[in-house]
This record gives C-alpha cells, sequence and structure tokens, in this order.
C-alpha cells in the first residue's frame, strides 16, 4: 500500500491529536517517514501478529482472513490485520504488561474508528468480498507483555466518526493543494470519546449532582474510618455510602468516574470503589 495516496489508521491517530506538519509534508513527498524496521516495539507486533489473531481466534470461536487492504474510497485508506469469518474487522496491538485494554482502545480510538467508517464505506460501494455487511463494532486484540492476550469488541463512536471525518478532510485538502497546513490548531482535541467496550460503557459522572453529594460525604467518612471496629457508627456509613455509589451504575457501564471517585466493574462484575490519587 502507498501511504502517500491517502489517510490510513495510523494516520488518523496524528491528524486527531494535530500532528499535521511532518505527516503533511510525508504525504507530499518532501519529506521521509519514519525508519521503523529497527524500532523493537512496532517489530515485535509484527512478529506477534499471527499468534496475536490466533489466540483471539481461539477466545472468540471464529476464523480469519489476514491482512486485508481496503479499496481507497475518497482520501481514506486502510489495511486490516484480519476480518474473521462473520466479518468483523480485527486490529491487533502488541504493548507492556502494566496496560489495560482500555487504554489501549482510548490510544487508538481514532484509527478503529477510521477503519469502522472505511469499512463501512467499502460495504455501501460494494468493493471488497469480505465486505458484505455494515458493522457498528471491531474486535481489537492485545496481547500484554509475555503473559497475557485479551480481545474485546470496540463500538464505534459516531459522534466521533463525524468529527474526525471533517479534520481527515480538512487536512487532506492541504495536501492535495501542496501546502503546508494552516488553522489547524482550532480543533478541539478534548472532544469527548464514547469508547465502549464489550457493550459497556465508561461515563463521567461530575455534572451528576446525585454522585456529587454522596461521592463527597463517601471521602469525608472514608478519612475518619482508617483503624475502626467493623461494628463502628463510621464504618457503617462508609458502607452505605459505598453501597449507594454503586446502585447508581447501570447494568452496561464499566466504570464512572467524578468528583474523585471512580467506580469501576471487574472482571468478576463486581465494582470496586476507590478515591482517587
Amino acid at each position: 500500500m502507498d501511504r502517500t495516496k491517502g489517510i490510513g489508521g495510523s494516520d488518523a491517530n496524528k491528524i486527531y491529536n494535530g500532528d499535521w506538519l511532518d505527516l503533511n509534508r510525508i504525504k507530499r513527498g518532501i519529506a521521509e517517514p519514519e525508519d521503523l524496521s529497527w524500532v523493537v516495539p512496532v517489530q515485535i507486533g509484527i512478529a506477534t501478529e499471527k499468534l496475536n489473531l490466533d489466540f483471539m481466534a481461539h477466545d472468540l470461536g471464529v476464523t480469519y482472513k489476514q491482512s486485508i487492504d481496503l479499496p481507497q474510497h475518497e482520501f481514506m485508506t486502510g489495511q486490516m490485520d484480519a476480518i474473521t469469518s462473520g466479518g468483523i474487522p480485527v486490529e491487533c496491538k502488541h504493548t507492556h504488561d502494566r496496560r489495560d485494554i482500555y487504554s489501549i482502545a482510548e490510544q487508538y480510538h481514532a484509527q478503529l474508528n477510521h477503519y469502522m467508517m472505511l469499512f463501512n464505506h467499502t460495504v455501501e460501494n460494494g468493493t471488497h468480498p469480505l465486505a458484505t455487511k455494515k458493522i457498528d463494532y471491531m474486535i481489537l486484540s492485545v496481547i500484554f507483555g509475555n503473559a497475557k492476550h485479551e480481545s474485546m469488541t470496540v463500538d464505534i463512536d459516531t459522534a466521533f466518526c463525524n468529527e474526525l471525518y471533517k479534520r481527515e478532510k480538512a487536512f487532506w485538502y492541504y495536501v492535495e493543494k501542496d501546502e503546508d497546513p494552516t488553522g489547524f490548531d482550532i480543533f478541539d482535541d478534548k472532544t469527548p470519546k464514547n469508547i465502549i467496550l464489550n457493550g459497556m460503557r465508561t461515563i463521567d459522572y461530575t455534572e451528576n449532582k446525585q454522585w456529587e453529594s454522596v461521592a463527597k460525604e463517601y471521602k469525608k467518612c472514608k478519612q475518619r474510618v482508617k483503624e475502626i471496629e467493623l461494628s463502628t457508627p463510621e464504618y457503617r456509613k462508609t458502607k452505605e455510602l459505598n453501597d449507594e455509589l454503586k446502585s447508581m451504575i447501570e447494568n452496561d457501564v464499566r466504570k464512572v468516574t467524578g468528583h474523585g471517585i471512580s467506580a469501576t466493574r471487574n472482571k468478576r462484575n463486581s465494582i470496586v470503589i476507590t478515591i482517587d490519587k
């Protein structure tokens, strides 16, 4: 794939984050892309891609076809790491073992949504035999260090896609004009990312007044409850507030943040309340 002829998935991350100038000059052929031949994390990711996909296929009970180039749509290009037998695209990543899959999904949110937009355009255009139906999610498959593999679905973020498309179109305008880009700093890089993994949302309760009230009281009680007996009124109050916070979390919510309190649903479907540091 000639990466100077369009915007690919890895480009989408750079464009969304405002890294336009160097990428613009690479696309125009007046600068050379970074040589990744001896960048260890990149090459480990490439070397382990087939293994990554095999674990994904085993976990989910699917088969796959690897390395799928999608036809270009307007300025959008993309090479999928794989497409499953059910017609779902797959993106593979390799990272260190101290990270979690949510942070990976957040880091590559633009790349994943770029691929999903392009895949759905391919379905509309009928230009690839494996792209037969539109998707509302894709699979993120991650190897963590040398100890763990995890795969999850990532839902398409429609509002984010609309903003991403605008930025990509603006970026490509300057490439076609053969000019350095200007004005790209007007884009707000804080556009909310609605990241849904395996159908589970993460939401910010900063504007939720009930959460604010309970969270503040919980933190006060928690500070007083250091080394006390379980039967004391302070401990019982803290437990009641803990339960009240948990009761505010809907079944399809993975994580809630706001007012210095985080509530996270673990793999056992239990909710853990923590005070942010």
